[in-house]
């Protein structure tokens, strides 16, 4: 057991129960409704439901205790259309909510719904609502006592989740949490999150911020509420031009939310906006503005006039706070210095808080067990230590060359560092660096030459698709083939030089440069003015500094030709060692891919890597040919986005994609080859693959732990299981998004002054792993377990994340801590990183080829000709 790992999360009682209100959705209404959608689309589909999507959002943000939305079919029963927990719907606010959707979801002049008799119907409705819906409304309300979980702890409802978090929000609503010595204020902001009463520090505002989730733990689905905490950075004041006046803020052409908290304990959130065609103004969305008078009523000021006099309501018993971001001291805001993160402390002041409140409705977590590696399955793999930022001995060029062309299996390496005039000293620099690194073998040899870019680097005409292709058809006649293996490092200016008048070329040289078979690696160059200053000491930092961005340019270009360092020789000499007798795959979903030639809604491929041979491949079945080495794949990326049946490609290689990979690896993968599937499961994914979501794993029938009889590899609308036992298939799914839970190290390395003691390891509740990485040597990581951001609120406060690991498919025979460890163990070994990755190594690698799938625009591109 491991008493030292506390995770921030909360098991529900099994014997909860709410209060749940239902109001029932009229049917002469939903008949108008359906009328509407079949006048504007005579082709429109009976099966789908009305479309009610905004008008969900906004119930949920702005309803009280709204738990769940129903769809609006033709054939739906709707006399439970919205639920409520705990508090008994306002039905003139619901009506009036009703009314303003309906005003803007279909009689906007400039939305959809252009039918002039949709919008007389669409009005009769309106003022029937406004005369009798209350009296309508009233006569669809029910009310039951409702129980949320079964003996088990698994929710029994879809409506449990958000239900459950409702009866959390009631317990905390306007309580007081006590961190480091403070008494703080809990305000409900909605979407279960709480912001802290305000704290000043030297001018600078900031708050604490907690949310919840009721999420699901593999296999049984037992539920625990997750607590993750963060931090509010507030705007205090407008920063001071040259001239000692207060500048008029830019809003830089996005949505800011106004935080305005409330005597009741509320803190609504209000979107500011800005118009830069009538002399800069500042205005609230009419909808929002509307919802916020019927639930809130309070006044409040004009746009402007708080824009105007940012100080007085920052600063009011009521505070208007406009959330701060980074960047925004450019745009006339007083900059927030308060740093970023929460320390250890607070996070155990904030947990401890929590539960004192909530105690009548969760219990803790048991203790964590702590799971010790083998020589099997090493919790961490001993890796070649290259530093490519100090001076290579002869004995480690000549180790690298060796591993390099194992990699790479070419024997030569042709190195083009392009750059325009007015930077060719830096590039003369990335070769000097290049030269001191790269040494001739007997296996491999090294090319390197300087390229002009001329104006293959200049801005592009216009930030629109038609300048990027413009750029990739004039690199397509100024570039030549390259029929060997040929790499480009580009000397580019930063983004925001190119932003006046035009485009930045980065990604239209990324691509351009592809199709000639070249991938690419960008540097910014240095300034000139810096280089040139006399101080020994400062022309010492800016070597470092130099010498650093070029190690690391080199380093990802490595990484882009799939180069894997070296690891111990006694690793491979160990036949028992899993790491040597197993394919390692990673299966990757690229999502809303938008590029030049349309928008694909999935993208999916797999990465196997072999650390033995030194081989990374690329599988997808949207590429000219199905399985290419790591590097080609950037050239079939490339080529992808640049093909008018774009669409048509990714949506058929996702098709099925799963079940098709699965069969097929289980007609390989027998006796004698062994293959580990790392999945990273999201939203998306198991849209996919509906057969490794939390609901489907705990109803497999199982013949021991982690072997399911029967594996779903099917999707959503289409299930197909499958028999995985007695094959040499192992597959496991890692999360590491907000369905994880947070944690800290329980354990004071020094009691009197409430300093804590780092953690890493790997950990084991129930069936499920838990993984934490060990600390960086950061300074950022070491202040994290000795301060509270209170008493150092200008501290940046950084840990390591937790990752999930859970085994979906072993073998009968296999030691799960073992494939646990090795999936662990995998997130070490990035060339570009000294630290653990937050993903295994073939997953980040999957998810780093999405820089050849470039967002351009859509249809403007297919005026334009490319040979592919």
């Amino acid at each position: 057991m491991s008493k030292d790992l506390k995770i921030m999360g909360y098991l529900p009682k099994k014997d909860t129960t709410c209060k749940l209100y239902a109001i029932g959705f009229p049917k002469a209404w939903k008949d108008i409704l359906i009328k509407a959608e079949k006048l504007e689309k005579p082709y429109w589909n009976p099966t789908y439901s009305l479309p009610t999507y905004a008008l969900k959002n906004s119930l949920e943000t702005w309803l009280e205790g709204a738990v769940s939305l129903s769809p609006l079919k033709i054939s739906s029963d709707d006399s439970k259309w919205l639920l409520s927990c705990e508090r008994e719907m306002d039905l003139e606010q619901l009506s009036e909510h009703l009314c303003i959707w309906l005003t803007i979801n279909y009689l906007d002049p400039n939305g959809k719904y252009k039918n002039p008799q949709v919008k007389k119907l669409i009005e009769e409705l309106i003022d029937e609502i406004e005369k009798n819906g209350y009296e309508t409304l009233k006569t669809l309300k029910s009310v039951e006592e409702v129980r949320l979980f079964d003996d088990k702890g698994i929710p029994l409802e879809n409506y449990t989740f958000q239900a459950f978090s409702i009866l959390i929000n009631n317990a905390l609503m306007g309580k007081s949490i006590v961190i480091n010595n403070n008494k703080l204020k809990l305000y409900y902001a909605g979407r279960n999150h709480f912001i802290t009463e305000v704290i000043e520090e030297k001018g600078h505002l900031f708050s604490y911020g907690v949310t919840f989730s009721l999420q699901t733990i593999p296999p049984k689905r037992e539920a625990i509420l997750l607590c993750d905490c963060s931090i509010h950075r507030w705007i205090s004041e407008r920063s001071v031009n040259n001239e000692g006046t207060r500048r008029n803020p830019w809003l830089n052409k996005e949505k800011h939310n106004v935080h305005i908290f409330q005597k009741n304990c509320r803190l609504y959130k209000l979107p500011l906006y800005q118009t830069y065609k009538k002399g800069n103004e500042y205005y609230w969305l009419d909808t929002e503005l509307n919802y916020y008078n019927i639930y809130c009523g309070e006044s409040i000021p004009k746009a402007h006039e708080f824009i105007a006099d940012l100080e007085t309501y920052a600063k009011a018993d009521n505070p208007m706070l406009l959330s701060y971001k980074v960047g925004m001291s450019s745009n006339g805001f007083k900059e927030n210095k308060i740093g970023s993160g929460l320390s250890v402390s607070d996070k155990k002041d904030i947990y401890d808080g929590v539960l004192a409140h909530i105690k009548d409705l969760v219990t803790e977590l048991d203790d964590i067990d702590s799971i010790k590696s083998n020589k099997n399955a090493r919790a961490k793999l001993k890796l070649d230590n290259i530093n490519f930022n100090k001076v290579l001995e002869d004995e480690d060029k000549e180790y690298f060359a060796d591993r390099l062309f194992e990699c790479l299996k070419e024997p030569k390496l042709n190195i083009e560092v392009y750059a325009q005039d007015h930077n060719k000293a830096c590039a003369e620099k990335i070769i000097e660096k290049l030269q001191s690194i790269l040494k001739d073998s007997e296996q491999i040899k090294f090319n390197i030459n300087y390229c002009p870019l001329g104006i293959m680097g200049d801005r592009l005409d216009s930030d629109k698709v038609s300048g990027s292709l413009k750029r990739i058809n004039e690199i397509d006649k100024l570039l030549p083939y390259a029929d060997e293996l040929t790499v480009a490092f580009i000397c580019l200016e930063g983004a925001d030089v190119f932003k006046k008048d035009g485009g930045d070329p980065k990604n239209a040289i990324r691509i351009g440069f592809a199709l000639k078979h070249r991938p690419t690696q960008f540097i910014v160059p240095w300034e000139r003015e810096v280089e040139e200053k006399d101080s020994q000491l400062e022309n010492s930092q800016l070597e470092n500094r130099i010498n650093s961005t070029i190690t690391s340019a080199f380093e990802d270009m490595l990484r882009q030709l799939g180069y894997l360092r070296g690891f111990d020789e006694k690793l491979i000499l160990n036949d028992d060692a899993l790491i040597n007798n197993s394919t390692i795959m990673a299966m990757h979903l690229f999502t809303q891919v938008n590029v030049a030639y349309g928008k694909a809604r999935y993208l999916p491929l797999c990465v196997e890597m072999d650390y033995k041979d030194g081989q990374i491949y690329v599988e997808c079945d949207a590429f000219s040919k199905p399985r290419v080495l790591y590097r080609e794949a950037y050239y079939e990326l490339a080529k992808l986005s640049m093909d008018k049946d774009f669409e048509k490609k990714c949506n058929d290689a996702a098709k099925s994609f799963f079940k098709h990979k699965i069969l097929g690896w289980k007609r390989i993968y027998k006796e004698d080859k062994s293959l580990l599937l790392l999945l990273e499961a999201d939203g998306n994914t198991r849209s996919l693959w509906s057969g490794i979501t939390d609901g489907n794993i705990c109803k497999y029938d199982y013949e021991k732990a982690y072997c399911p009889k029967e594996f779903d590899v099917g999707d959503k609308d289409n299930s197909y299981k499958v028999d995985l036992n007695d094959t040499n298939i192992r597959i496991l799914r890692i999360r590491d998004n907000a369905e994880v839970p947070d944690y800290y190290n329980n354990t004071l390395a020094d009691p009197e002054n409430n300093k804590f003691s780092s953690i890493s390891g790997l950990f084991k509740y129930q069936d499920v792993y838990w993984a934490i990485a060990a600390r960086p040597n950061n300074s950022d990581y070491k202040k994290t377990y000795t301060q509270s951001k209170i008493s150092n609120p200008f501290n940046r406060f950084a840990t390591r994340n937790i990752i999930e690991i859970y085994p979906m498919q072993l073998q009968k025979n296999d030691n799960p801590n073992e494939w646990v460890h090795l999936t662990n163990s995998l997130r070490i070994g990035a060339i570009q990183f000294d630290e653990a990755l937050s993903k295994p190594l073939p997953n980040h690698l999957a998810s780093k080829l999405e820089e050849y799938l470039p967002e351009f625009g859509t249809a403007e591109a297919r005026k334009y000709n490319f040979k592919n």
